[in-house]
């Protein structure tokens, strides 16, 4: 008669192996949980590290852009021609300036005002290299100020207005009334109603419906493309 091996404490055998497998679980559980947590780490750091480096970079090549078109401005600035008895000149400004701020939109804007800023500082930015508070502040600073104001207007525009050719016209004409009138108004502080036309406007119809028609061809035929 076989002699019949009995467990004293009534366990089968897949009784027996639970506390193995568990054991194993809870060893590979703990591995995992102290592995992974600092690859985790460590591709963060690297993520939020390239995202530093870029957004650095991103800044760094902004600040020079508005930078050089700001000095793109001051060297425009200086093609101007003085007219006899009159206090503004005439000037190729109001070109480069509209071009920017449509092809360049927030960033020419901001370079304007810095270069309005640089110039006011005293660096020599304005027409004739002349610098100064007081120039801004002088007959022909209300043209400077609506400047940045037809900028604004056209950098606005852009992405709302329809690109056909009648809607592209009225918003270079817009923009060219926006900068006279700002001229006109700090000019009309210096000399009489009278002769005010005479000297902020009529001379500068023109030059200035010639800057139009250049800036509408060069708009027009990039919208083509």
């Amino acid at each position: 008669m076989k002699n019949k091996i009995t467990n004293p404490f009534n366990m089968d055998s897949t009784t027996l192996r639970t506390p193995l497998i568990l054991n194993l679980s809870k060893d590979a559980h703990h591995e995992r949980v102290g592995v992974r947590p600092e690859r985790s780490e460590l591709c963060e750091q690297s993520r939020m590290g390239t995202n530093a480096k870029i957004h650095l970079f991103l800044k760094t090549n902004y600040i020079i852009k508005i930078v050089a078109l700001s000095w793109l401005y001051a060297l425009c600035s200086q093609i101007a021609i003085p007219l006899p008895f009159n206090l503004v000149p005439l000037s190729l400004q109001p070109l480069p300036l509209l071009l920017c701020a449509y092809f360049f939109e927030t960033i020419a804007v901001h370079a304007y005002l810095l270069y309005l800023l640089q110039g006011a500082a005293g660096l020599p930015f304005f027409s004739h290299f002349r610098g100064g508070l007081m120039h801004l502040a002088g007959p022909t600073g209300g043209y400077l100020c609506g400047f940045l104001l037809a900028m604004m207007f056209i950098a606005l525009l852009k992405s709302k207005a329809q690109k056909s050719i009648l809607t592209l016209s009225i918003m270079g004409l817009a923009a060219g009334v926006i900068y006279f009138s700002a001229g006109l108004f700090q000019l009309s502080f210096f000399i009489s109603s009278e002769k005010l036309l005479h000297a902020g406007l009529f001379p500068f119809i023109i030059g200035d419906s010639i800057k139009l028609f250049i800036w509408l061809g060069f708009v027009y035929n990039a919208q083509k493309k």
